[in-house]
């Protein structure tokens, strides 16, 4: 339930409550998938984004529910902290859960332009 009223939250924009409502309940459940990987998109999507912590629940989240998705996610934080290697990774795990998976093919695609350009 925590999760349906996060998400229903995230998609109103109210980042700020989303992150408090998940944040009260994480302690209780740390090793829950749906909660860890609700935080990772509210640290990610906050003004004043706190990426470091977003990689954090998606990694946790991943810790006990691999799927494409979830990585694709953590690809996405490490690409926009410019931690292109890891990124790389990230979406190649999804693909290799997903090999038909369109975006995490496009996000491994920019990684590799973005790596190749940044060394």
């Amino acid at each position: 339930m925590v999760n349906l009223v996060a998400m229903k939250l995230m998609d109103a924009r109210q980042f700020d409550l989303a992150l408090q409502l998940l944040r009260a309940a994480q302690p209780n459940h740390p090793g829950d998938f749906w909660i860890n990987q609700n935080l990772g998109p509210v640290y990610y999507l906050l003004p004043d984004r706190r990426l470091d912590e977003s990689v954090r629940f998606f990694t946790a989240a991943l810790a006990s529910w691999e799927t494409g998705a979830a990585y694709l996610n953590l690809g996405a934080a490490l690409f926009d902290l410019q931690r292109y290697a890891e990124a790389e990774q990230a979406f190649r795990a999804a693909l290799r859960l997903q090999p038909d998976y369109a975006q995490a093919h496009s996000c491994l695609a920019e990684t590799l332009t973005a790596f190749s350009h940044h060394i």
